[in-house]
C-alpha cells in the first residue's frame, strides 16, 4: 500500500508538475492526477502533454495511481439522452488512453446519478450499455474502469456494485472505494 493523495488537495490552477513535487516533498508516495475540460490536466491535452507529467513524477520518483475526473457528472453515461451518453462514452474513452499515456492501469469513474429525470432502473440500463460499449478499450489498452462509489444515490448496496460489474464481463471493470463516500 503506498500514501497516495489526489490533485483535487492542491490550489485548482496549480500545474500537476508542481503539484506532484509538493506532495513527493511533504512525504507522499503516490498521486492521483486529475482530468477535467478546466484545470492544469485537461481532456484536451495532447499525448505528449501528458506523457511528459509521467516522466516528471518517475524523475520525482512519485508513482502516479490512477486518473480522477469529474467529466461523470457533466456527461453521465446513465443519462437517458443518447447524445448526452455518447459524449460520456468519448470521455471515458479519452480517459483510458490519457490514463495509458501517464502508465497507470486505472480510472475512476462515476457513471452519472439517478435524479427525476433518470430513475434507478433507467440509470442502471443505461449505465450498464454504455460501460460495456467503452470495455474493448479498456481490455485493449489493459486500463481498468473502476466504478467509484460516491453520492450519486446509485449502485447504493455492494450487492448492486458486484451485480453491476458482473454483467460487464470484463476484468477491466472494477470498483473504485472511497472510504470518504461511505457514509452518506
Amino acid at each position: 500500500m503506498k500514501i497516495a493523495i489526489n490533485q483535487w488537495a492542491f490550489p485548482g490552477a496549480m500545474p500537476a508538475t508542481e503539484a506532484i513535487d509538493i506532495a513527493k516533498r511533504i512525504g507522499f508516495e503516490a498521486f492521483e492526477i486529475c482530468i477535467g475540460d478546466e484545470g492544469p490536466v485537461r481532456l484536451d491535452a495532447t499525448e505528449s502533454d501528458i506523457i511528459a507529467i509521467r516522466r516528471h513524477a518517475e524523475k520525482a520518483e512519485i508513482a502516479l495511481t490512477s486518473v480522477g475526473s469529474g467529466m461523470g457528472w457533466k456527461h453521465a453515461l446513465c443519462s437517458p439522452d443518447v447524445d448526452e451518453r455518447t459524449r460520456a462514452k468519448d470521455t471515458l474513452d479519452r480517459l483510458l488512453h490519457m490514463a495509458q499515456w501517464l502508465g497507470v492501469d486505472c480510472v475512476l469513474t462515476v457513471p452519472g446519478s439517478v435524479t427525476p429525470g433518470v430513475p434507478y432502473d433507467a440509470a442502471i440500463e443505461h449505465a450498464l450499455a454504455s460501460v460495456q460499449d467503452v470495455v474493448p478499450t479498456a481490455e485493449k489498452l489493459r486500463v481498468s474502469i473502476a466504478i467509484e462509489n460516491v453520492w450519486n444515490k446509485f449502485l447504493l448496496s455492494p450487492i448492486e456494485m458486484r451485480d453491476f460489474i458482473d454483467q460487464c464481463e470484463s476484468e477491466f471493470v472494477g470498483a473504485y472505494f472511497d472510504t470518504g463516500n461511505v457514509i452518506l
